[in-house]
């Protein structure tokens, strides 16, 4: 569903047809200030994130969300669907095709880092063990 939402946002014209290219030009603002965790969207224990986020794309955006939370994005199918989509040119294959911009080194290089836990944000029950950084990769999804 979220693939699919991602692809309506961005592709689909006023009249509900489907382009080639992107339908309109989009920007992404993340309030990241106060973040939730855990047993999230429903009932999600905060965190104090204190970080905005923004650009031009939104899957690079959500991308670099999920990175700096402290999971690593290629083990979240919605984003290797999305970078790998056959129908669909979102601008990002790989996530050297996003360029990031910050005031702090760390989150500067946070997607090519992968091992700090940055925000250290907890996964929701259902997602524990298969989506932290620390996981061990035994299949790469994406080179």
């Amino acid at each position: 569903m979220t693939v699919d939402l991602t692809r309506i946002l961005t592709f689909a014209d006023r009249d509900g047809h489907f382009c080639q290219k992107p339908a309109r030009s989009l920007f992404t603002l993340i309030d990241g200030i106060l973040g939730g965790q855990g047993e999230g969207s429903l009932e999600p224990d905060p965190c104090q994130a204190g970080m905005l986020l923004c650009g031009v794309n939104p899957v690079a955006v959500d991308i670099v969300a999920t990175r700096i939370m402290g999971f690593n994005p290629l083990f979240v199918p919605t984003y290797v669907a999305l970078l790998k989509d056959p129908f669909f040119d979102f601008g990002i294959h790989s996530l050297q095709d996003i360029a990031i911009v910050s005031q702090d080194d760390q989150y500067a290089s946070c997607l090519s880092d992968t091992h700090s836990r940055f925000l250290a944000f907890a996964p929701h029950p259902g997602w524990v063990g298969h989506i932290e950084v620390e996981r061990e990769k035994i299949d790469p999804i994406l080179p």
